[in-house]
């Protein structure tokens, strides 16, 4: 993950300007100002979720589909039920 980091160099210095930026505009309370540092806040927030996410979602075995009915309400008590019951 490091090496991914450093070969991205660009990117860490453009997003810690962007940054930088950022904060001497909290100073500033201009609604045109608000609404780009909104919209920067948005850019970094989607470069560092780039940076740090892995490239494929591991999904195996983690989805589960809970099905609700009458006769599991009447089994199990009323929704939502622990996530210790199985």
């Amino acid at each position: 993950m490091i090496q991914a980091l450093l070969k991205k160099k660009w990117t860490i210095v453009t997003g810690l300007a962007i940054t930088g930026l950022v904060m001497l505009m909290q100073l500033s309370r201009q609604p045109e100002i608000e609404k780009f540092r909104d919209r920067l806040d948005h850019i970094l927030y989607d470069v560092r979720m780039q940076l740090t996410l892995p490239d494929e979602p591991d999904i195996s075995e983690k989805i589960v589909v809970v099905d609700l009915d009458e006769k599991s309400l009447m089994e199990q008590g009323q929704w939502p039920w622990s996530r210790k019951k199985k």
